[in-house]
């Protein structure tokens, strides 16, 4: 969900509470609950752009947000049940996006040791 739509549902309920005369210690916990909310959003989206290209089946169908815990409902529809088999799919597509991006960063240092050594030698030269 945008961080704008987010924020303006959060307003309006704050408002729609304030509205009805509810207790101004329910709408100052309803606010620290959107802003921890804001906050949860904001770092989920830092770990997807850190991810880069996230495939279909660990994106929540719902919300088409990164799931780091996928759960399903029990066959009798009443509990959340942890799909271990797809949680360790992701487990392992998030180690691999590490060690590629370990990688590029290793890759990036020897290229810019490289140019140093050559810019050194040319200059002694």
């Amino acid at each position: 969900m945008c961080h704008w739509i987010f924020l303006q549902l959060f307003s309006a309920a704050v408002d729609v509470l304030r509205r009805i005369g509810e207790d101004g210690r329910v709408i100052q916990e309803f606010i620290e609950l959107g802003a921890r909310g804001k906050v949860a959003a904001s770092e989920g989206m830092d770990a997807e752009a850190a991810l880069g290209d996230i495939p279909d089946e660990f994106l929540d169908p719902i919300q088409y947000t990164f799931m780091k815990d996928p759960v399903i409902l029990s066959s009798k529809g009443i509990f959340l049940v942890i799909t271990n088999e797809l949680k360790g799919r992701i487990q392992e597509f998030i180690r691999s996006q590490e060690l590629n991006k370990h990688g590029e960063d290793l890759s990036m240092q020897s290229s810019k040791a490289t140019i140093q050594t050559a810019t050194r030698e040319m200059l002694l030269d």
